[in-house]
């Protein structure tokens, strides 16, 4: 990812009440950050930040790549337990002009399958 950059993607059928990952990166600011997006309500993190994450260099000190891992179920109400062998919706949105995340935007959606074997 480059700098001034970032990538939000959400999990759940309905894409106002729910989990995201969020991957941000500002003039070696970077992060990345569980959420949980309930209405218009500005405050979205989640209490519980759940994933494990890792931000390297990748080729130059001005691209990142980011890495997020976590437990399919963490049994936090906020988070969207994974199921695998079965498609999902999620939304995504994205910015290479700005860092700072715009849930006012439209997020574009497609589907996810996990599967069991790899």
């Amino acid at each position: 990812m480059p700098n001034d950059a970032y990538l939000a993607v959400a999990f759940g059928s309905n894409l106002e009440n729910c989990d995201m990952l969020l991957f941000q990166s500002e003039k070696n600011k970077e992060r990345i950050q569980d959420c949980f997006l309930e209405g218009d309500d500005p405050e979205f993190l989640d209490l519980h930040q759940d994933w494990m994450s890792e931000i390297v260099d990748y080729g130059s000190r001005h691209n990142k790549l980011f890495t997020a891992r976590r437990a399919l179920d963490t049994e936090d109400l906020q988070d969207f337990a994974f199921q695998l062998d079965r498609e999902m919706t999620i939304g995504f949105q994205y910015s290479t002009d700005t860092s700072n995340f715009d849930m006012h935007e439209i997020m574009n959606k497609s589907t996810l399958l996990l599967l069991s074997d790899g």
